[in-house]
């Protein structure tokens, strides 16, 4: 995904297309911009028309490229382009895709060319059944609480491979001794599908979130917008805060998300996170790292019919503020030790666990806030996946 890119600026979204050279053939490969208006949401046409028609159909800084991976092709320079992809009076860039010193491939991006037929989606949306399908995985969205995580089953070559049976959220809120602790959980708030959009190269789905008593307490704002690409997809936790947490939560307060697998699937777990500790939540938050000291939190797990890889995002704005992404493990679950601590883990594990993450928000400021879990698929044991969400994409005019 490329975000306010300055060589589009001003162009009609939809005369943009791509071309990718694999193997000396030219091929239009699938690419999908996706308008997000001035409030930061995205803009989509189905469901409830809350943020449809909300931008002009010109692309701007706000405004996303969703291009797959695999879409990628072979480097070329002019002279390689042959002369019908290219209308007399539209403008075309190579786009030249690396992470680091690895080159990932290029694509040849036009703009002001006719708009293609459209292309099949990567990730069919059925919004009757609530289920989000892909030649890799299947998406089953949670009826009562969509903003929760749902099923997720992986077409591995064995027969359909269930990754998840149950999932878990709470925001638990320690609050000076004038206030009441807070723990919120699935049943304190209400969350429906209101909106989404499907394309060629992923569908967005928002879930809007409402809660019952909570308003009354603290002003803020909760809301996801689910993306689905072919072989990932992303929960994103958007809250905005009208007050200052500083400045009225204590350490301890954030973001829990716990995931239970099926009884019968084993998974070898790999990651960088660091375990949930044993120690005050005053001390830890307060005194320990940032959260700004590793570039990706990941937790991998494997088995011989496929692998997952789980990132935890913490906002940018935030990174510097508050300390790493704990990690939770199904012993943690059961730990006295650290239920002493943090008072929040004797509700989550009610439900059991097998993977957790914590993040602690009492030290950021006012204002608005995206965290969230990546899930990314694989069919293969052990696999390694690339992200091509740090890549650093390179724009030449030709």
């Amino acid at each position: 995904m490329l975000k306010g890119v300055p060589e589009l600026l001003g162009k009609s979204i939809h005369h943009v297309v791509a071309y990718a050279r694999k193997d000396g053939v030219w091929l239009r490969v699938p690419l999908q911009i996706d308008e997000v208006n001035a409030q930061g949401d995205y803009v989509l046409a189905g469901g409830l028309p809350f943020t449809k028609a909300t931008d002009d159909g010109f692309f701007d800084g706000n405004d996303e490229i969703a291009l797959s991976g695999a879409s990628l092709g072979d480097d070329f320079v002019l002279k390689d382009v042959p002369q019908d992809l290219v209308p007399g009076s539209a403008e075309r860039w190579r786009l030249v895709v690396c992470r680091g010193q690895s080159f990932h491939g290029s694509v040849l991006v036009v703009s002001g060319a006719t708009p293609p037929a459209k292309d099949p989606p990567k990730a069919a949306y059925d919004e009757k059944a609530h289920i989000v399908d892909t030649q890799l995985y299947r998406y089953v969205f949670d009826r009562k609480h969509p903003v929760l995580l749902g099923e997720v089953f992986l077409k591995a070559k064995t027969g359909p491979l269930k990754l998840i049976e149950k999932s878990a959220f709470l925001m638990p809120m320690q609050t000076p001794f004038f206030m009441p602790d807070m723990v919120f959980d699935a049943e304190d708030f209400t969350s429906e599908v209101e909106s989404w959009q499907v394309g060629p190269v992923r569908t967005i789905v928002a879930v809007g979130v409402k809660y019952a008593a909570f308003l009354s307490l603290f002003k803020l704002h909760l809301f996801s917008e689910l993306v689905f690409y072919e072989n990932r997809f992303e929960i994103p936790t958007v809250i905005e805060f009208v007050f200052d947490p500083s400045s009225v939560l204590k350490p301890g307060s954030g973001l829990a998300y716990s995931l239970r697998f099926p009884p019968e699937r084993s998974w070898e777990i790999d990651s960088n996170l660091v375990p949930l500790p044993a120690e005050d939540p005053d001390k830890v938050v307060r005194k320990g790292p940032r959260a700004s000291s590793q570039d990706v939190y990941y937790a991998q797990g494997s088995r011989p019919e496929g692998s997952f890889l789980v990132k935890a995002r913490v906002d940018a704005k935030a990174r510097e503020k508050v300390p790493p992404p704990f990690l939770m493990r199904d012993a943690a679950f059961r730990s006295e030790a650290l239920k002493k601590h943090w008072e929040w883990l004797a509700p989550l594990a009610k439900g059991g666990g097998d993977l957790g993450i914590f993040l602690d928000i009492s030290q950021i400021g006012q204002g608005k806030y995206d965290f969230g879990l990546d899930l990314l698929l694989s069919t293969e044991a052990n696999d390694k996946f690339t992200d091509y969400g740090s890549i650093a994409p390179q724009w030449h005019r030709l």
